[in-house]
């Protein structure tokens, strides 16, 4: 079988900055940039590959606290132009669940919230009150980027031969985002 983007072999995605965004920190995604995350924008056969390459690469174990990896899952690292308001991803990342909870804590607000505060503190070895600092720094540094529609820029992707398919239009992750917190607060009953 040929490989349909042998890029990927190399274990680097071209253009990808490997030292952009190490360690274990919360990085949340405005809410304009919701629903873009790489495996959402990339058909199943070339996401999975994906997930593959972080994975080995990183020797199947979480690059942020190096725990043996069960069940890798992705994740982004984004860099954020406000004079072009683009959304650049720049590096993938394999993160164990634990890891990846704290990096999106918003998706934390089920009932997670101190699980995640403890392993970032953990991981990081911040205290407790340092790490808490660092959550409410995230959702103001959130909270401004959440006011503006961004774009969304897959060029490393796209020059390792992936073609992502195109996400809906920032305003419309926006209000797509707005009805999924209101169902999960329904389903949730907060």
């Amino acid at each position: 079988m040929v490989e349909r983007f042998p890029l990927l072999d190399t274990m680097l995605l071209p253009g990808e900055d490997r030292s952009f965004g190490d360690g274990l920190f919360v990085d949340l995604v405005p809410a304009a940039c919701w629903f873009t995350d790489v495996l959402a924008c990339v058909p199943g056969e070339d996401g999975e590959r994906l997930l593959r390459m972080a994975a080995e690469r990183a020797g199947g174990r979480c690059e942020t606290c190096d725990r043996r990896l069960p069940e890798p899952e992705i994740h982004e690292r984004w860099d954020y132009d406000h004079v072009t308001v683009t959304q650049r991803l720049r590096r993938l990342i394999c993160l164990c669940a634990e890891c990846h909870m704290v990096t999106h804590f918003g998706l934390a607000v089920h009932g997670a919230e101190k699980a995640a505060l403890a392993h970032l503190s953990a991981v990081t070895a911040m205290p407790a009150d340092e790490a808490r600092e660092h959550v409410e720094e995230s959702y103001r540094i959130w909270r401004m980027r959440s006011r503006r529609n961004w774009r969304l820029d897959l060029s490393i992707l796209t020059k390792a031969g992936v073609t992502p398919k195109p996400p809906p239009e920032s305003h419309q992750r926006a209000r797509a985002a707005e009805r999924a917190m209101w169902v999960a607060r329904l389903r949730d009953g907060w």
